[in-house]
């Protein structure tokens, strides 16, 4: 969500794509897949012994770093945990720097981490992607690295814990996950976002998850790491972030709020509220997103529904309108995350105007209808977004995109006075 004096919406974090495919085959994969059926099984019963016999001591750094991994996760409650080997990812990523450093028998590959959080809060585990480096010491294969890929802008997921001791808190819906230090933010952080979870539910005309996970990481450059974003988080508040099984129907999971810590504190309760019912209006979408939606539409869900009629408001659209550089096309995705401020905050505007001049004209709960219509269709379904997004345009509206962005564009100049 773009930071400004005023309450703004949470951008709608970049989903972790990942593809459902078979464990490897080959004799070498089956012995790697053991390992890390032994450190999953081992992370889950808390035997940090047998946890830290997968980990090769070649990098003592990488090694400190296991043992505090485990460490620090002592704080939350896991459900379900595995690991997966997926040789057919994107193959073996080994260079040779790699093999010099850590021996002939080296290999980087991609793994599924599967995990769920006890107490309901992840109904299908989360799936993240990890680049480890596997080395062969006699018999055995270890782990010796997560970060050989790095270079290439191949990430391994990151997580509370692997910055610090992470502590719980749970309130009638959600779970708050935070850094020691914090108690005081997280302990509002639970009041307000069950006051924001009360006022959403009223609005979303479908069913709401009733579990919720908030994290308070401990600086925006873990923010950062954990969400594995590419653009500048200075400008944002708060994020929805959830990983995507691209086979499995577009199924998200593992849905997480956010806080960028040095901005969501300058806020006051009243705003911080709005900022969590923002995000929750992407929480309750996530269970009915598709792969056609663009972000002013998902920004309009968090706003209209979230938010309600408080919205962002029009300071950067009025002032679009009254110089002349409002083009009334409606905001591309990429203008939700540029670095420039200004051009972040139009975008919400204009899709803040963009939901409500739907229910105005279509009616209200025309927004959730227009969102569930443009996202039903399969990840597979012939079609550019915009072809999506003309069929539920007309199926909700009766207009093709190109007439309704053009009466929303009038509009806009109208409530401007110009």
């Amino acid at each position: 969500m773009p930071a400004s004096s005023a309450p703004s919406p949470g951008v709608v974090a970049p989903r972790t794509a990942t593809v459902s495919t078979s464990p490897a085959t080959k004799d070498d994969g089956k012995g790697i897949q053991s390992m890390l059926d032994g450190r999953a099984k081992a992370l889950l019963a808390r035997n940090r012994q047998a946890f830290l016999a997968g980990v090769d001591e070649a990098d003592p750094v990488f090694h400190a770093a296991q043992k505090a991994l485990f460490d620090n996760l002592a704080g939350v409650s896991l459900a379900s945990y595995s690991l997966t080997l997926r040789t057919d990812r994107l193959g073996d990523l080994v260079r040779k720097a790699d093999r010099e450093r850590f021996g002939a028998e080296t290999h980087v590959y991609r793994v599924m981490e599967d995990l769920s959080i006890a107490g309901g809060y992840d109904p299908i585990p989360a799936r993240e992607e990890i680049s480890f480096t596997f080395v062969r010491r006699n018999d055995s294969w270890k782990i010796a690295g997560d970060r050989q890929t790095d270079d290439l802008a191949i990430y391994s997921a990151r997580h509370l814990w692997d910055f610090g001791p992470v502590i719980s808190r749970a309130s009638a819906h959600f779970l708050v996950l935070f850094h020691s230090g914090q108690e005081s933010g997280a302990a509002q952080g639970l009041e307000l976002a069950e006051q924001a979870y009360t006022q959403v539910a009223g609005r979303w005309a479908l069913s709401m998850p009733d579990r919720v996970v908030l994290e308070i990481p401990g600086s925006t450059e873990e923010l950062r790491q954990r969400i594995q974003s590419t653009f500048e988080l200075s400008n944002f508040v708060a994020f929805t972030y959830s990983s995507v099984d691209t086979e499995q129907g577009w199924r998200e999971s593992g849905v997480r709020i956010l806080v960028n810590p040095s901005n969501f504190a300058r806020y006051t309760p009243a705003s911080k509220r709005l900022i969590f019912a923002h995000e929750l209006g992407h929480v309750a979408s996530r269970a009915v997103s598709g792969p056609f939606t663009p972000a002013f539409v998902e920004e309009a869900v968090g706003q209209v529904i979230g938010e309600g009629e408080t919205g962002v408001g029009g300071g950067e659209i009025l002032r679009a309108v009254r110089t002349g550089t409002f083009d009334g096309k409606l905001p591309e995705d990429w203008q939700f995350v540029v670095v420039d401020s200004g051009r972040v905050r139009l975008s919400y505007q204009e899709a803040y105007e963009f939901g409500r001049y739907l229910e105005q004209t279509a009616g209200k709960g025309s927004l959730v209808r227009f969102y569930t219509t443009l996202t039903r269709e399969a990840a597979l379904a012939a079609g550019t977004w915009r072809y999506h997004l003309d069929r539920a345009l007309r199926e909700v509206t009766g207009l093709s995109t190109t007439a309704f962005e053009s009466r929303w564009a009038a509009e806009v100049r109208r409530q401007a006075g110009t």
